[in-house]
């Protein structure tokens, strides 16, 4: 009985990770990147509250495009994470939960952005938002996108690092990234380029783990 238990309990595992769950943590981090792309390729945001409400009216489409892919994103995240580290819910591991946790903030964080820039290109009911209620929003839809990027620092750490020393690369790789996000989580201190850039890595970021996890 022994035995055959082992062999359950080895399908069991394997049946809880399948390589579609890799691909969609790769899909997930192109839509978000592409989602932060749009986000940060806007001018920089002005700090008057009147010319606040004349920036979100002039990128009205382009933050709308950007709120649609976050959400496909959340979703593709969401399900990649469960994928990706469900066959480390037997083995405990302090990085793996450490991962698992921060790819929880970053996932809500991430869910935090959506319905802040939701609020702002799509008009519930007809109700206008007042020059304050703006400020609000965009405020907090930055806020959050500094939180989220700061979680995925944390998690690219904890997944890329390897005892190994074949491995060693992986993990160079990771910090670097994960150095990026750290950067880039201050978009209003940091040049429209750089931020650009650590989209274009997040969007990279969800195939490196991913295949990552896949060697393992």
């Amino acid at each position: 009985m022994d035995g055959f238990g082992l062999v359950d309990t080895a399908l069991w595992r394997r049946r809880l990770r399948l390589p579609r769950h890799d691909w969609l943590l790769g899909i997930g981090g192109i839509l978000a990147g592409a989602a932060v792309f749009l986000l940060m390729a806007r001018p920089p945001v002005p700090s008057d509250g009147n010319d606040l409400v004349h920036w979100v009216a002039q990128g009205r489409a382009q933050l709308m495009w950007s709120d649609e892919l976050l959400f496909f994103a959340v979703v593709s995240l969401g399900a990649g994470f469960r994928g990706s580290l469900a066959d480390r819910i037997t083995r405990r591991s302090t990085r793996f939960d450490l991962g698992a946790a921060s790819s929880m903030v970053s996932l809500v964080s991430l869910v935090v952005v959506l319905l802040a820039v939701g609020r702002l290109v799509y008009p519930a009911y007809g109700i206008a938002l007042s020059a304050d209620v703006v400020a609000l929003l965009v405020s907090v839809t930055f806020g959050a996108l500094h939180l989220a990027l700061l979680a995925f620092a944390v998690t690219t750490v904890s997944l890329t690092w390897f005892v190994s020393p074949a491995k060693w690369p992986a993990t160079i790789v990771g910090i670097a990234i994960a150095a990026a996000f750290v950067a880039g989580s201050f978009p209003w201190l940091t040049p429209t380029w750089w931020n650009l850039l650590v989209a274009v890595l997040l969007a990279g970021w969800g195939f490196l783990i991913g295949s990552l996890q896949r060697t393992r």
